[in-house]
């Protein structure tokens, strides 16, 4: 049975910011974002995964899932904006065609 998205959970207005490469100057192409789009989302409870970094010993790994309406246009590697932080995307769950989660995690700054 296909779950439906309530509208009324789509209750964050998110930015999606699509990453353009600039010019290579000769230390790699570099991406900054400019805005595709705002959209409406539901902010799903925060993931902690505990993880190694290989030589550093452990870490953390926290994941932000977003709920959103079917959106084909946004891929792997782009950013979100939600109130001032940035998330960029890691993972798109589709196999419910009636909404997508995005798997995110902090982008420093």
């Amino acid at each position: 049975m296909i779950n439906m998205v309530r509208i009324g959970n789509l209750n964050k207005k998110i930015q999606l910011l699509k990453p353009v490469l600039e010019e290579d100057t000769g230390l790699g192409q570099q991406a900054s974002y400019v805005e595709a789009g705002t959209i409406w989302a539901e902010l799903l409870k925060q993931r902690i995964t505990p993880g190694v970094i290989s030589g550093d010993g452990s870490a953390v790994l926290i994941t932000q899932g977003i709920r959103i309406r079917p959106n084909d246009e946004i891929q792997k590697g782009w950013h979100i904006k939600l109130k001032g932080r940035e998330y960029k995307v890691i993972d798109i769950d589709c196999s419910d065609p009636t909404v997508y989660v995005l798997t995110t995690e902090t982008v420093e700054t």
